[in-house]
């Protein structure tokens, strides 16, 4: 039985034997590939992470646009009862301003008219301290205040005259100095 195994044996071993220089190079070739397969799988990971932030910033933009969108839609979906009620809001604050801004007008007229008075008085307690000719020109500006002007020459020219044959001699110096 030996017999038999003996060829056997050495058929099998023949086909493993290697010499040493050939095993030699195998092992650096074998040494070279690991090492490629060591940095490429590092370029592998170096992608992968690329691409997982990619992802990541891709998903955060989809995020945003939907956002948007989803603003849009709430917009676009808005009914008519909804813009009826915003739009009678809009239309009472604008009364409300409105109102707001006659009231300020009435009291600045209110003002302008108690400035004038105050003018007109402080005015005539001028003219009266400084001497009783001011005091009658005063007295005929604000009589001629009261008068309608006429538009035409000659008759402003019978106003003045008119004024001087009633006595306001001061109304009439005023009329005929304009």
């Amino acid at each position: 039985m030996l017999r038999r195994a003996a060829p056997l044996g050495l058929a099998l071993l023949a086909g493993c034997w290697v010499p040493i220089e050939r095993g030699r190079q195998m092992e650096a070739r074998l040494q070279q590939l690991e090492t490629q397969n060591v940095e490429n799988q590092r370029r592998l990971d170096e992608q992968r992470e690329l691409v997982r932030e990619r992802v990541a910033k891709l998903d955060q933009k989809i995020a945003e646009v939907q956002t948007k969108i989803d603003e849009l839609n709430r917009a676009a979906r808005r009914s008519g009862a909804d813009l009826g009620v915003t739009l009678q809001h809009l239309q009472d604050d604008f009364a409300k301003y409105k109102g707001d801004v006659e009231v300020e007008q009435h009291r600045l007229g209110e003002i302008e008219r108690n400035v004038d008075a105050l003018r007109t008085e402080t005015e005539g307690r001028f003219a009266a301290l400084r001497g009783a000719g001011a005091l009658d020109a005063f007295e005929a500006k604000q009589r001629l205040a009261t008068l309608q002007r006429p538009e035409d020459k000659a008759a402003f020219f019978a106003l003045a005259a008119k004024e001087d044959e009633a006595g306001n001699t001061g109304g009439a110096r005023v009329l005929y100095e304009v």
